[in-house]
């Protein structure tokens, strides 16, 4: 995604110059997500599933249980 075309990041070189090396910055609007990005992090240290000292994913059968899966993809199927 290109952040500066949403108003997220300023370029500090308009387009098409490319200098060889660029730094970016936040505009005042992208900079009202660090505390979205920051809570989601937070979030992620909070809720980290170690096994072994690896992260473990589980699959959404075991999140949510497989019945009220088969009812959600019931729920979700395309009419014909």
């Amino acid at each position: 995604m290109r952040l500066h075309l949403t108003g997220v990041q300023l370029l500090p070189f308009p387009p098409p110059f490319v200098p060889p090396e660029v730094e970016y910055s936040l505009t005042e609007f992208g900079k009202t997500l660090i505390p979205v990005i920051s809570a989601l992090g937070n979030w992620g240290d909070e809720h980290q599933l170690l096994s072994n000292n690896h992260f473990s994913m589980l699959t959404l059968p075991e999140i949510i249980g497989q019945e009220l899966l088969q009812v959600l993809s019931l729920k979700f199927q395309k009419v014909p």
